[in-house]
């Protein structure tokens, strides 16, 4: 069964109860967990697949500072900032140490982000790869 919870206000975790991948959300995908805004009302299903138990990729690990750095550089930083505000998803913003493209969260903020600011993947790139550690 998928589990629901509110992690924060506003913010739902969806889980496999029996440790099975779930898909659905947006983008629509396969995850071990996923993070979404409450007011989405996004549904997940349980596959047959299980939770690989093997260890995770590392992925990249990107500086938070420097990334408001660069949102700042692009004049974008006030609108990204409002928007996780509205979303609620500032408090957790700010909890943060660092971000890593490997994590559930950071993939879905990413993908909003980009829509929101209407941003190519290439220009996702180029400011992440300024903030990578």
């Amino acid at each position: 069964m998928v589990v629901y919870e509110e992690v924060s206000s506003g913010v739902i975790r969806a889980y496999s109860d029996k440790g099975l991948m779930i898909r659905g959300g947006y983008p629509e995908g396969l995850y071990e967990e996923a993070y979404d805004p409450a007011d989405a009302h996004r549904t997940y299903v349980e596959t047959d697949e299980y939770i690989p138990t093997s260890t995770k990729p590392q992925g990249r690990t990107f500086s938070k500072l420097r990334i408001v750095a660069a949102l700042k550089a692009a004049n974008v930083w006030d609108s990204v900032k409002t928007l996780l505000e509205q979303r609620d998803l500032y408090d957790l913003f700010l909890a943060a140490q660092d971000f890593s493209d490997t994590n559930v969260f950071f993939k879905q903020g990413k993908q909003l982000l980009q829509q929101e600011l209407e941003w190519t993947d290439a220009q996702v790139e180029t400011l992440l790869s300024s903030a990578e550690l």
